[in-house]
């Protein structure tokens, strides 16, 4: 055997040694737990609210334990509602995270309500649902060599931003000839709107569909908060709803902030207090 083909032959040996050792120092972080994501949970997150946008802030952790840099680090996100309503799609690069280092940062999004109104997606606003986020992370590790992706999902509870709202049992009033009907109310919205002020505004008709009266008040938010209404009506209408049952239609707009409003519609079942 020549000395060119035993070196020849160590130097394959040498380069298969070198290969294997890169493959190790590549997968020892996998095995051992050094490389991985810190998903956040529930209290992690945080909310906030500003006339009508609902922003979502939670931090993502990434942990390179590694021998090698992780580079073109891509965060995709992805979010809908309960019924896949798609509210974000984002896309986030982290550029490189050095090897034995950990690395932190807030993904942030957020809920467009006036959208919602728009596509007619109310059920958010009125309801609970959830945030179903899905992350997709991809990254090149080992100079480049190994190109892998992580997905995860989170699903974050919503508790709807008008949690109730109604009427109690309506009643008529004559105040020296000024003839109204006294209704109380309540109103419930999420914590997120705490320290806010807003209005409440209702728009009454009766069971002929004519306009009966109309008032406004200011409310106070994030909390149950219930009053009553003062509705100032006409002779004749507040004749008829003394002698006549029917079902008055009260159309509520609730104002969250100098551009924002939500409306809808609840019915009022009028007793009369001298039906026979």
């Amino acid at each position: 055997m020549s000395a060119a083909y035993r070196i020849l032959r160590i130097s394959i040996s040498m380069i298969n040694i070198a290969i294997m050792i890169m493959i190790i120092l590549a997968a020892w972080p996998f095995v051992t737990g050094d490389f991985g994501v810190d998903i956040p949970t529930q209290s992690d997150v945080s909310w906030s609210y500003n006339d009508g946008n609902i922003t979502v802030s939670a931090p993502i952790g990434i942990r390179n334990g590694g021998f090698y840099d992780i580079n073109d680090v891509v965060v995709k996100m992805s979010v809908q509602n309960e019924t896949h309503y798609s509210i974000v799609d984002s896309n986030n690069n982290w550029g490189t995270i050095s090897a034995g280092s950990h690395v932190s940062r807030s993904v942030v999004f957020t809920v467009d309500l006036k959208k919602l109104l728009a596509d007619g997606s109310t059920y958010m606003i009125f309801h609970p649902d959830s945030f179903v986020v899905d992350v997709e992370i991809s990254a090149k590790y080992m100079l480049g060599l190994i190109i892998f992706t992580a997905d995860y999902q989170v699903v974050y509870p919503w508790e709807g931003l008008i949690l109730g709202m109604g009427f109690e049992t309506p009643s008529l009033y004559n105040h020296t000839g000024i003839y109204g009907i006294q209704v109380p109310y309540y109103l419930n919205t999420n914590h997120l709107l705490a320290g806010l002020g807003g209005d409440y505004e209702v728009s009454l008709k009766n069971g002929t569909g004519t306009s009966i009266a109309n008032s406004s008040q200011h409310v106070s938010l994030g909390m149950n908060y219930s009053s009553t209404f003062a509705l100032n009506t006409n002779p004749s209408a507040a004749f008829d709803l003394l002698m006549n049952n029917q079902t008055l239609t009260a159309t509520i707009t609730v104002k969250l902030g100098p551009t924002f409003q939500v409306t809808t519609v609840r019915q009022i079942q009028w007793v009369a207090p001298m039906h026979w």
